[in-house]
């Protein structure tokens, strides 16, 4: 009777999952929650792609792109900042690369995001400096968004960051272990950056850019002034 059970369970399971094969022009990097009964509850589908990894950029203006896609990829990008249930707390999950992407963890933030997930393959860059990097990226948006993050990565660095960039738990590098963590979405409101990004940047660049320019147009009066 046990073994009667699990098949149908496992049956019900296949049931669950099975999907439409998705068209080679429509492949995805994607991050899927699946509950106990094997049920999809959400995905979300790599908005930023990596150049040369995931997707040839310009292929019109690069000889032998076709080739050179069979060999990287051809992924298509999403579009949907799609948050994952999480109990009581929505999930931002964002890939790899997307770490190091500013608006994304802030659009994720700005969708409802109590708490922030960066997912990686960081296997394939080996014992490097990049590895902390990756890391670092993660610190950053935390720290913008006012939220804790979870990396979560297949070789290591991975690490409970707070809301105020500290690194509360992290993983060695292509060491096997496990970590437990339990998120905190308790937090006030968004920050600036989130409602308004990079504004105050631009603001200074703008800034910079008048006072340069004041400079080089009183310079020129005083040398005219002489002449």
């Amino acid at each position: 009777m046990s073994a009667t059970r699990a098949t149908r369970n496992s049956e019900t399971r296949s049931r669950h999952w099975r999907e439409p094969i998705t068209p080679l022009c429509c492949l995805t990097n994607s991050a899927i929650l699946v509950n106990e009964e094997g049920q999809k509850l959400a995905q979300y589908d790599k908005i930023r792609l990596m150049p040369f990894g995931e997707y040839v950029p310009l292929p019109q203006w690069i000889p032998g792109a076709s080739s050179v896609r069979g060999i990287v990829g051809d992924f298509t990008p999403g579009n949907k900042y799609t948050l994952m249930p999480l109990g009581d707390l929505r999930a931002g999950v964002f890939i790899c690369i997307e770490a190091a992407h500013p608006g994304i963890a802030r659009s994720f933030v700005n969708e409802g995001a109590d708490v922030l997930i960066n997912i990686s393959n960081d296997g394939y860059l080996g014992p490097t400096p990049v590895m902390r990097q990756h890391l670092s990226n993660g610190i950053f948006r935390a720290i913008e968004n006012d939220r804790d993050l979870l990396r979560v990565t297949n070789s290591g660095i991975s690490a409970y960051i707070d809301s105020s960039g500290r690194i509360m738990d992290s993983t060695p590098g292509f060491e096997p272990t496990v970590r437990a963590w339990t998120a905190s979405g308790k937090h006030a409101g968004t920050t600036f950056y989130t409602r308004n990004g990079d504004v105050f940047a631009y603001l200074c660049a703008l800034i910079s850019f008048a006072v340069v320019a004041a400079s080089f147009i009183i310079r020129k009066n005083l040398i005219n002034g002489r002449g």
